[in-house]
């Protein structure tokens, strides 16, 4: 085998690894972005959402403001997610 295939081999094996690492990230990605999600729809049909505040729902979602803030922009964000 020559060093140039050697060396594609390696790099395919490379490529693929990662693509199959971020392909799992995004999924967790997706999956951690859910749950806010979830919890934030709970709230609004309990309080209604002019009485359901952003603190509430990252109090329930068990996360600080700024996590909060990473997977979600705003409430009126989640608003339209959910309907």
């Amino acid at each position: 085998m020559s060093k140039h295939t050697l060396e594609k081999k390696i790099n395919y094996r490379w490529v693929l690894r990662l693509s199959q690492q971020r392909k799992k990230s995004r999924e967790r990605l997706m999956q951690r972005r859910a749950e806010p999600i979830k919890v934030a729809t709970q709230l609004f049909l309990e309080n209604g959402f002019h009485n359901t505040s952003i603190r509430e729902i990252v109090r329930a979602f068990s996360f600080n403001l700024a996590s909060f803030y990473m997977y979600v922009s705003s409430k009126e964000d989640i608003f339209f997610l959910v309907a």
